[in-house]
């Protein structure tokens, strides 16, 4: 997790750089979110933080994928 926001932070630094970077931290964070909804279904429900982690996780991945910076 550290080292994904070092990337978001590089990212943010130069964002009309980072185009291919933003994109690549919303595929892993999508990768995140449906690791932790499989973890949901197998594991149940953990708790409510649990669905907070899930929810942020949900919408950092749908802002970078949707709306990346344009080159």
């Amino acid at each position: 997790m550290v080292g994904l926001g070092a990337l978001a932070l590089w990212a943010c630094l130069d964002l009309e750089h980072a185009r291919t970077l933003v994109l690549a931290l919303g595929v892993v964070l999508s990768v995140l979110v449906v690791a932790r909804l499989y973890s949901l279904m197998i594991d149940g429900m953990p708790g409510f933080i649990t669905l907070v982690y899930l929810a942020v996780e949900g919408v950092m991945a749908a802002a970078f994928l949707i709306w990346p910076p344009s080159q």
